[in-house]
């Protein structure tokens, strides 16, 4: 009994001899170390692209312990340091309210480590809109360039290249008329513009010209360098050719255009002629591909590809279905076979099906049809994409696929309140934006700034420095064309 006594006691005064309860040495005087006093400063709510500076607070009598930052929540930004108490960063672009939290934690090295954690509320600020021309002018049919942050553009009967901000989006000089690359444009009904084209050679610009004979032709504004073009007719006097889209085929030899050519089409009641196209160095071949026909008109490059797609206009099994032609080959294949007229095809590499060909296809009138090559001879249909709920709008015209920096494809398109020309028919229009998937979770947005009877489109899709820009032309009633630009807010 005594001898248990004895080790009880000896282990008091073990114990009695540590510093703290974690067995830790003591500081001369016998007193405790103290953890430090840790503070990240108070919640705070801010915009998109706004500069934020993180109040931090460290306190510590015995020593100075070390501190980090670390992010644990929102889209990751990049901190001026994290082994300060106080420090700043920018707001990213989002498209809901976002938290961005942070944790403060200091480690004195003795005692564990305490943290203390702060949230960064931030707003999604919507789309902004501004007006890129200046007032009295109109500038048609912007198109952006492939390979710099530049748009060409209408404006009268020229050819106008301007530079702009990547960041901002809107036009480094203060009207965007940096360089003139032609004054002999023709603007078809279509009001299609001058189009870029890029082969490996490099750019150049195409667009409606007007032949010795009085025929349409195309003409070409060659970039030598920055702001410097040598021009020439390209096609050769004849057939009226119009509404011009070139390949932009960094790997091609030369760059090939598809265009509608007004002709005698007798094979095909109400045809005015073909849809055709020519390889650059040959420019008097025209090689026809369908009939030219109302209602089933419309032909897009696939980017990156000497391809593209049209609608099949001949009467028959095929008629009103997506035909692929490869220009480099010649080879023709239809890859769609369901019911409904496919209008203005276009196709482009899709990331969320491994990069795999996808086309989309007006159907109806009113809505989006997304189709998928998975390797067989007929494309998959893979989703119906109809008018969101938040329009009135019902048609569907110019829609056009884009694919982010980040890898995600968005689909611009126009609504209008009319099925007609949107020049000649349409009252009110607007410029949304669709994610490709299918379903009441799809992703829409509205890039407008919510004016009524307001004529809109064309939009062109573009990641920015920070966020999504988008171009399209409003169309005033004196007839002159606004140049729009639309901060989306989506992540590039």
């Amino acid at each position: 009994m005594r001898r248990k006594l004895c080790l009880a006691l000896v282990s008091v005064c073990i114990c009695a001899s540590c510093g703290g309860g974690d067995g830790s040495t003591p500081p001369p005087g016998g007193n405790q170390n103290s953890p430090p006093t840790v503070s990240a400063g108070a919640d705070l709510t801010t915009n998109e692209r706004q500069d934020v500076t993180l109040n931090g607070t460290v306190t510590d009598p015995d020593s100075a312990p070390s501190v980090k930052w670390t992010q644990t929540a929102g889209p990751s930004v990049e901190l001026s340091a994290d082994n300060a108490a106080v420090v700043t960063f920018t707001t990213p672009v989002v498209g809901d309210d976002t938290v961005l939290t942070f944790v403060l934690t200091a480690d004195d090295g003795v005692n564990a480590p305490v943290s203390d954690s702060v949230d960064v509320i931030v707003s999604d600020g919507g789309v902004t809109v501004s007006r890129l021309n200046p007032a009295g002018e109109s500038y048609i049919d912007p198109e952006l360039h492939p390979l710099r942050d530049e748009i060409v553009f209408q404006r009268n009967q020229q050819v106008w290249v301007g530079a702009f901000d990547a960041d901002t989006g809107r036009f480094v000089s203060d009207t965007g008329m940096d360089h003139l690359g032609d004054d002999t444009i023709e603007l078809t009904t279509s009001r299609n513009g001058p189009e870029y084209g890029l082969d490996s050679s490099g750019i150049a610009i195409f667009y409606n010209s007007r032949g010795s004979d009085g025929s349409a032709q195309f003409s070409r504004a060659l970039e030598l360098g920055v702001g410097n073009y040598t021009v020439q007719q390209l096609t050769p006097d004849g057939s009226d050719r119009i509404n011009q889209l070139p390949s932009q085929d960094a790997s091609s030899a030369s760059t090939y255009l598809a265009y509608g050519r007004l002709a005698a089409n007798s094979g095909v009641p109400g045809a005015s002629g073909f849809i055709s196209y020519l390889d650059e160095p040959s420019p008097g071949n025209d090689i026809d591909v369908t009939a030219l026909r109302s209602g089933f008109a419309g032909f897009r490059w696939l980017k990156g590809a000497p391809i593209f797609a049209t609608t099949v206009a001949e009467p028959g099994v095929d008629e009103g279905q997506i035909k692929l032609v490869n220009a480099q080959t010649g080879e023709e294949r239809v890859v769609t076979n369901d019911a409904g007229v496919k209008f203005d095809p276009f196709p482009w590499f899709a990331p969320e099906f491994d990069g795999a060909i996808a086309i989309q296809a007006r159907v109806n009138g009113t809505d989006i049809a997304v189709y998928v090559d998975r390797g067989g001879d007929i494309f998959e249909r893979v989703a119906l994409l109809t008018p969101p709920a938040e329009t009135e709008l019902s048609f569907v015209q110019s829609a056009e696929p884009f694919v982010s920096r980040n890898g995600i494809s968005y689909i611009s398109l126009t609504l209008k309140d009319d099925p007609g020309s949107v020049f000649t028919d349409v009252s009110d229009s607007e410029i949304w934006i669709y994610g490709i998937s299918d379903g009441a979770d799809r992703f829409t947005l509205d890039c407008g700034d919510g004016a009524p009877n307001a004529v809109r489109h064309e939009a062109e899709m573009r990641s920015g420095a920070s966020q999504i820009l988008v171009y399209y032309n409003e169309i005033q009633p004196s007839g002159l064309f606004d140049l729009v630009l639309c901060e989306t807010g989506l992540e590039p």
